[in-house]
Order: structure tokens, then sequence, then C-alpha cells
């Protein structure tokens, strides 16, 4: 009785239990994992452990001893090249020259004080771009020398740049340098001693900043009053240097030694880079071209060539019967355009038959004879809009384009009416880093050099007329493959802020690794579909791919493009070595425009686009889209003068511009003297 009469609240207050971390969502499912099994480690012994780091510890001592005396075996034996470069008009690299060669020991070849037998090369840059961008491709150190001469010593808090730290080719020097692949570097200021005592610690202090700020992880700049810290911060800074990425994989050397012996050219110097090289390799002279080697001779002995020398042709025999090939008639072409269908996303008969097509009838003066006009490029709404042909029909003059569905993925047979040009050159089925590493096991295994060794290569019939005395003379080994042609895509970007235009097949000069060429690339849109869109000319921003036919060469391997002007070579862009393949098709679109004469809903009469009635039938499977965004299609040919039907899907306004866009592949230019002729 008494639990009937008991008082039930009529709120329902029920308290969340408790959820541990095996009750959350993300533990749902899941696996209890199992108990961590002993390693190695944690099972020795503590005195075992304590012996294996006494040992590591040793190890690293060692390896840190040995490095620090020259010991370490993996470094080069060769003498070391260092490179004095001038950073304004008023230094005397020549006096910093003789200062170091009076504070080095003597010999026939120049020795670091105290560094264990460091041998260097002191080199004197001139103050010329073509001249620093060679011998930045041998130097192992920069003496990058300042003079504070003519410094303006009123104006250094008000205005730093009057001390004229760096002058406005000093600038061009570092960025070409950067961009091919800069070495070591170390700061020397001179004429120090010219300025005023009191003054002299703050313009130190402001050339140092300068110095930082374009080199931030070099040591710190010192004074050329002090040849002995020099001479030690330059054999730190040797001890560290790597091999920049393009030269390591490909042995190289400075001939400081060039001579004529029964007319044949040697060339001598200390082999760097990869220390690979034998006889049966080809040679590259950096600006002159590709040649065989006649005779090796090193520290191992000389050798001949074999039967497996590399052969100097660069272009592919296309057979005996390449000549042969049937090309199809004007008349095929224009029966295989009219076979063409284009897919759409609506169907051909989305318009209700009720509509009233009498609202697109012309009157007589629309029906009169027009005449058009050639718009310049300014006039135009699109950078691809072409003027329509009025001198002939337009399925003549564009009988090489297509129409598209999608330029997306719409598919495009790289192997369709290829130019004679693609019979002469090689295509490779596998991946480029494939083709790398298997070019480069072939060069070590039949090695016959060490690196840092004395090389002597003999070249039979080499142009001595064209050695220039201003320009070092670098020989480098070509991989196998390496002098085969292909189609070489460069990945480059606007340098900086120029604004020097450069068109698809202008003449330009390329630096990539140990070669440059004068050329004339096509551009084309950095994309990672199947085919990329062929540009007109350089974009100011962002990259662009730079396709031309040259010799295989094998990354990493960075590139400059400089445009001739009046005032000389010009750099416009930098970048690097994105492929060879001469597969990925480089599509040309252009567009042809109409205008709406009559409206009537969806359909509309479009004029302007063709002048020929039978323009209208040959280009009507492809798809049209309006600046609005509409897309639709030809549904016949209306007059005599080119107008027709068309219809959309929504409603056209007047305002609107009728687009038709054609395709068609392009190829680089085919020029023989891109690789042929030196530079």
């Amino acid at each position: 009785m008494a639990d009937a009469n008991r008082h039930r609240s009529h709120l329902k207050q029920q308290n969340k239990p408790f959820k541990g971390k095996s009750k959350k969502k993300d533990k749902s499912g899941r696996t209890i994992p199992l108990a961590p099994t002993p390693t190695e480690w944690a099972a020795s012994t503590k005195e075992s452990r304590k012996n294996a780091s006494a040992q590591k510890r040793k190890y690293q001592r060692e390896q840190i001893t040995r490095k620090n005396r020259c010991l370490d075996s993996s470094k080069p034996k060769h003498p070391y090249i260092v490179g004095l470069l001038a950073m304004n008009q008023e230094c005397d690299c020549e006096e910093l020259k003789n200062i170091l060669i009076n504070n080095c020991e003597p010999g026939e070849i120049l020795t670091l004080p105290d560094s264990e037998g460091c041998q260097v090369q002191f080199v004197i840059i001139p103050r010329d771009e073509l001249a620093v961008l060679d011998w930045g491709k041998i130097v192992d150190c920069f003496l990058m020398v300042f003079s504070s001469r003519n410094a303006d010593y009123s104006r250094a808090k008000l205005d730093p740049t009057s001390i004229n730290c760096f002058d406005e080719n000093a600038y061009t020097y570092l960025t070409a340098l950067k961009t091919q692949g800069f070495p070591e570097a170390i700061g020397v200021m001179q004429h120090l001693e010219l300025c005023p005592i009191k003054k002299q610690k703050d313009i130190k202090k402001l050339y140092s900043r300068f110095y930082e700020s374009e080199f931030p992880n070099s040591s710190k700049m010192c004074s050329s009053l002090k040849p002995q810290q020099m001479l030690r911060n330059l054999n730190t800074c040797l001890k560290n240097c790597d091999e920049v990425g393009y030269r390591a994989i490909r042995g190289y050397f400075w001939a400081h030694s060039v001579g004529v012996v029964d007319g044949m050219t040697q060339f001598t110097g200390f082999l760097k880079g990869s220390g690979v090289v034998n006889a049966n390799q080809l040679v590259h002279i950096t600006g002159i071209g590709d040649f065989q080697i006649a005779l090796l001779r090193t520290a191992n002995g000389e050798f001949l060539p074999t039967e497996e020398r590399e052969n100097i042709e660069a272009e592919k025999d296309p057979g005996a019967f390449a000549a042969e090939q049937t090309w199809p008639t004007d008349f095929e072409l224009s029966a295989a355009f009219s076979k063409l269908e284009v897919k759409t996303d609506h169907p051909p008969n989305d318009i209700d038959d009720e509509e009233d097509e009498g609202h697109l009838e012309m009157s007589d003066e629309e029906k009169q004879v027009f005449e058009f006009e050639d718009r310049k490029a300014e006039d135009f709404d699109f950078p691809d809009e072409v003027n329509t042909p009025h001198d002939q029909l337009a399925k003549d003059r564009f009988q090489k384009y297509r129409g598209l569905a999608s330029f997306r993925t719409s598919e495009w047979d790289p192997y369709e009416n290829l130019p004679i040009s693609y019979s002469k050159i090689y295509e490779f089925k596998e991946p480029n880093h494939i083709i790398k590493k298997h070019s480069y096991e072939i060069a070590e295994k039949s090695n016959q050099s060490c690196l840092g060794g004395l090389v002597t290569i003999t070249i039979a019939n080499f142009p001595n007329h064209l050695l220039n005395q201003n320009y070092p003379v670098i020989v480098s080994t070509l991989l196998p493959h390496e002098r085969k042609l292909t189609v070489l895509n460069f990945r480059l970007e606007r340098w900086g802020n120029t604004t020097e235009k450069v068109k698809s097949k202008d003449q330009v000069l390329l630096h990539y690794g140990f070669r440059r060429l004068n050329c004339k690339p096509i551009f084309s849109e950095d994309t990672t579909g199947d085919k990329s869109k062929y540009l007109k000319e350089f974009k100011d921003e962002g990259n662009i791919i730079c396709s031309i036919f040259a010799p295989v060469c094998f990354g990493p391997c960075n590139a400059l493009m400089y445009k001739e002007t009046m005032e000389g070579g010009t750099l416009v862009a930098v970048g690097g070595l994105h492929s060879f393949d001469p597969r990925k098709p480089i599509i040309k679109r252009i567009l042809l425009t109409g205008y709406p004469l009559k409206i009537h809903k969806r359909k509309a009469v479009i004029r302007y686009m063709f002048i020929d009635p039978k323009d209208v039938r040959y280009f009507k499977p492809i798809e049209l889209f309006t600046r609005s965004g509409l897309r639709g299609h030809i549904t016949e040919s209306l007059g005599t003068h080119g107008n027709m039907k068309c219809v959309f899907n929504d409603f056209i306004k007047h305002g609107d511009i009728i687009c038709m866009p054609l395709y068609k592949r392009v190829f680089p230019k085919w020029e023989t003297t891109n690789w042929e002729t030196p530079v």
C-alpha cells in the first residue's frame, strides 16, 4: 500500500554513463594492438649498449678528423678552382690575386697554408655575363670582391645604396649564377684603408649587411688587409663544398692546357664531378659541340676506342621506306572531316517543333552582300580569336584544324599526322629516370679513370679556331643516349620584372647544364593532362613549358633563357629541364566568332562567322559556345552569304558572341643549326 502512494517526479533525468577511451567512435571496429616485441637494442645488456655507443662516437670523431685533415677518401684530390669576381668596377682583382699567391706555399700548384695539402688555382673572371656563366660551371668557390674606393660615406646612413656595394651588372651575374647552380662563396673587401679611420668600422658593417643579404649561409666578409684570415676562410669553405647537381652525374674538367700534336688537339685537366670517363664516350666542349675521343690518357694508362664506341650521329635513320609514305589528298581530308562527329551534352532535337521559326526569316536588306574587314589584334574579344577568311573558303584555310568535344577529356593520337622531322628523332619507351639510371650504370662500369686524376683527351679534326681566350675550355662527358635527338621540354618562369616580349619561334639563347644553343622554341601551358595548350608568347605569370628539338639531357639541369636585344642578351626566363618526350601533343586553338542577327528564344540566326554555305555545312558537326556560357550547334545554312541557324541550351541575348573552337597540333621548329652551330 505504501508503494502505491509513493511520489514519482515528472522529471526523468538520466545521467550519461562514463565513456572511456575504449568507447570512442574512432575506436569502433579496431582490433586490439599486439604487445610490442622487444627490439634487439632493448634486449641487449647495459654493458653492450654502452660499448656500442662508444664505438659509434669514436667512428664519428674519426670521420670529422679525417675530413678536417683532408684525408677523407670520398673527397677529390684535384686542385680546387677559386674564381675572383668583382662586384663593382672599382675592384682590383689582379692585386688581390697577387696577395693570395704570395701567402700560399709555392710549388707547381699553389697550396693553402696549414691545410694538409689543399691545392688551389686562382683565376680572374672577366665581367662578361657569358664568361661568368662558363666559369660558374667549373669553379669550386667564388671570391666575391668588393671595393670601397669611391663609396659616398656622407650619404651612407640616409641612402645605403650610395656606397655602390653591388652595381647593376653584379646583380645580373648573381641571378644567373644562382639559377645555373651556385657553388660556395666568400666575401672580400678591398681598399678599406682608403676610408676615414673613424668610419671604417661602419663602412665594413654596411658592406657585410649587403653581402649577407645575398649570401646568408656564407662565412663572414673579410678584409684584403688580412690575407691569412682570407686563406683560413677559404680552406674551411673548400672542405665543406659539394658538387652542384648537374655536375655530379658526369665527369668534367677545365682544360688548363690545350695543345696540338700530330694534327690532333689535346685537352688536359683534372677530372671532377663523377670521375667517370672512358675512350668510347663522347665529350662535349661547351659552346663548340660534341666530339669523339681519339685517345684517352689517364693514370691507369692509355686507352683507344673500341667497336662499342658511341655514335656521333645525332639524327635517327628514318629507314629505306620512310620516303614512300602516301599522304591523303585535299579531297580525302575534306571527306574525312565532314564525317567527324562531335559529342554534345544536349540532343539535336531538344527544341520543340511547335516553336515558330518565322521570326528567323531575313529581310531583303539583311540579305545584301557585306564585306569583311580584317580586325587588328587589339579589337579581338578573345586572345586566340582569328579573322574570318574572305578571300578563300574557311574549310580550305583551316583544313588542318579539327573540333573537339572537350579539350581536357577528348583523345588525341600522339602518332597521327607527324611531320617528317619526327622520323629523325628518338623516342624512349621507359620513363626518363629509368633511362638516366641505366645510362649512368653503363658509364660507371666502363670507367677508365679516377676522381681527381689528371686526364688528357685527344680529339681529331677539332676546329681550333673556335677556341676563345676569354672563356674557359670546358670538357664534359656525355652519358649514353645524350647525343640522340629528341624533344626537350623545359619548365620556365618569367625572371624578375622583365617586360621583354618573347613569342613562340623567336630566336633565343638557352643555357642548360654544360650546353648552350641558339633555338626557336614553342611555348605551351604547364598541365598534367595528356596534351597541353599552345601559347603565342611567354606569359608574365606562372610556369610555361618550352619545347625544342635538341640532344637528350639528363637532369637535374637548370636552364636560363636569353633574348637578343639591341643592348645585348637579356635574361627573360629561368627554370629547369622538365622531360624529354616527343609524344605529348601541343595543341593550338583558334576561335571563329559570329554575332546574332535574329533571335527567337533559344534559336538564332548567326552571321559573320562564315561567308559561304559550303563552310556552314563543313563545320556543322562542331559544337558552339557563347561568351555568356551557353552551348549550341548549327542546324542549317541560311541564304547564300554564310548565315546559319543555330540552337542553344538556353535563351540567347543580342549582345552575346558565338564562338567555334578549332584545334590542331603544332610542333617545334626543326633547325639543324640548333645543335650543330657553335655558340
